[in-house]
């Protein structure tokens, strides 16, 4: 039987590799069907992972007082967004 670590750290090495996370996943549910400790501690683990990644899905957007002169995005997940640089308009 295997502990999954050795899956761990293939997977650690290339973490989009389905092929792999798929033998980490193998690798566990053998351990634990047949050790019922290791099973129980795993179910406690994935069940307070859920929890804390619900938690990081809540997403408050607040903007307070200030004047912003350059653009404001607001949002849980964005990426590969860039604005040109421009100066800012001159102060009053």
């Amino acid at each position: 039987m295997t502990t999954g670590e050795h899956e761990l750290t293939a997977l650690a090495r290339d973490p989009a590799d389905g092929t792999r996370a798929h033998a980490l996943s193998t690798a566990l549910a053998v351990r634990a069907a047949l050790d019922p400790d290791f099973g129980r501690d795993l179910e406690e683990w994935l069940l307070r992972a859920a929890e804390t990644q619900a938690r990081k899905a809540t997403t408050a957007n607040v903007i307070t007082g200030g004047n912003y002169n350059a653009p404001v995005i607001q949002g849980g997940s964005i990426s590969g967004i860039t604005f040109p640089e421009s100066e800012p308009p001159p102060f009053p």
